[in-house]
C-alpha cells in the first residue's frame, strides 16, 4: 500500500504506474469519501456516528457521550453499544447511517429489512453520488486497461 503526503505525490505515482504499465491500479478508500458535504446526503462522519451511538444508548452517563471523534473513540463507542445492546442494534444503527447516503426522495418509509437493503444495494440510481465519486467512477470505467475490469 502507498501513502501519499501530497496530491503531487499521488499524481506522480499514478503517472509512473500508467506509463510503466506495472499492473492494474486499485484504489482503497475510507468512508470519508461518502461523508455529506454542505446539505447533500451521505454517510455520517466519525463524530456523527459516535453521537448516534450515544443517542442509541440514551444514557447520559455513557462513556460514548465524551468520546472523541477519532478512530479509537469510534471503535470504543461501537464496542459499548454491542456490549450493552447486542449486534442486532449495531447492525440497525449502521443501516440507519448508510441509508443517509440515499437520494432524499428514495428513502424507504418502512423498517430496513434485509430484503429492502438487498434491493437498495441493487439500485445504484437510488444513491446520492457526490461529484468526486461520479468522476472517479467515470475514470475507472473509461480506462479498464489501467484500472482493471469493473
Amino acid at each position: 500500500m502507498y501513502r501519499f503526503k501530497t496530491e503531487a505525490d499521488l499524481l506522480t505515482r499514478l503517472n509512473s504506474a500508467v506509463r510503466d504499465r506495472q499492473r492494474s491500479l486499485t484504489f482503497h478508500f475510507g468512508s470519508g469519501l461518502t461523508v455529506p458535504s454542505h446539505d447533500s446526503p451521505g454517510v455520517p462522519n466519525v463524530q456523527s456516528m459516535v453521537k448516534m451511538v450515544a443517542d442509541e444508548l440514551s444514557d447520559p452517563s455513557s462513556p460514548s457521550r465524551g468520546r472523541g471523534a477519532n478512530a479509537q473513540g469510534y471503535q470504543e463507542a461501537f464496542q459499548e453499544l454491542s456490549d450493552k445492546k447486542g449486534p442486532d442494534t449495531v447492525n440497525r444503527l449502521v443501516r440507519k447511517a448508510v441509508i443517509q447516503a440515499l437520494d432524499r426522495n428514495k428513502k424507504p418509509n418502512e423498517p430496513l429489512t434485509d430484503e429492502i437493503c438487498e434491493n437498495l444495494m441493487r439500485s445504484p440510481k437510488a444513491w446520492h453520488l457526490p461529484d468526486h465519486l461520479r468522476a472517479l467512477g467515470k475514470l475507472v470505467a473509461l480506462y479498464p486497461k489501467i484500472f482493471g475490469e469493473v
